[in-house]
């Protein structure tokens, strides 16, 4: 591995061809593990919920946006923010939808949340949040224990930290879009088979 420092102080690192290769096989055999499980996970999770687990708000905004947790407390050296960091400063109740703004790391998200559950959470939080504190009031250390702890209760085979999750929650995406657009007779049409994954690919990228 080679490993640099430019300018604006965001480390890299550069991996050889076999290692990245090694890598992804164990990735993508952990997400499509999760992927299998989703039901169950996200069934975890609204018990949870029920049960009053704040970690299990924030793994549920997580499950419903496809946003990223941050590992750092607040904006990191890039500037920019996760699910976890978020503040009352990203949010703005409009009509019968929350929008949430905010710079990530793969450009400026703007998000309109408008599932029951999570509109009528952070419309009531809103009216007593602090400026400036993260709104779902869990870190990361404390969101990737309790994803531990749904890995455990689930039956998973290896512990998921916050961004297998969030890959998981894209490839559910993808999922359930050609699960609604797939038709026999694509069996027989490679082309049309072909534009309708590609389009459940564009699905699942604007996810995230």
């Amino acid at each position: 591995v080679a490993t640099g420092t430019p300018p604006n102080g965001t480390a890299f690192a550069r991996y050889a061809p076999k290692t990245m290769y090694d890598r992804a096989q164990v990735k993508y055999a952990r997400v499509n593990e999760i992927t299998e499980k989703y039901p169950k996970i996200a069934g975890q999770i609204i018990e949870d919920i029920k049960a009053g687990r704040k970690e299990a708000v924030l793994a549920y905004f997580i499950h419903i946006t496809c946003a990223r947790a941050d590992a750092t407390s607040g904006k990191n050296k890039r500037g920019t923010l996760g699910a976890t960091s978020l503040t009352p400063e990203n949010f703005t109740v409009k009509e019968k939808k929350v929008v949430c703004e905010f710079p990530a790391k793969n450009g400026y998200w703007k998000l309109e949340i408008t599932q029951p559950f999570l509109f009528n959470y952070l419309t009531e939080k809103l009216k007593t949040a602090k400026k400036g504190e993260p709104i779902f009031g869990v870190s990361y250390p404390k969101l990737t224990q309790y994803l531990r702890e749904v890995s455990e209760k689930t039956g998973l085979t290896e512990s998921m930290m916050p961004h297998d999750f969030r890959r998981a929650t894209a490839t559910q995406v993808a999922r359930d879009y050609i699960q609604a657009h797939y038709k026999p007779t694509m069996l027989k049409d490679e082309k049309a088979y072909s534009k309708m994954v590609a389009e459940a690919i564009n699905e699942a990228a604007r996810a995230i």
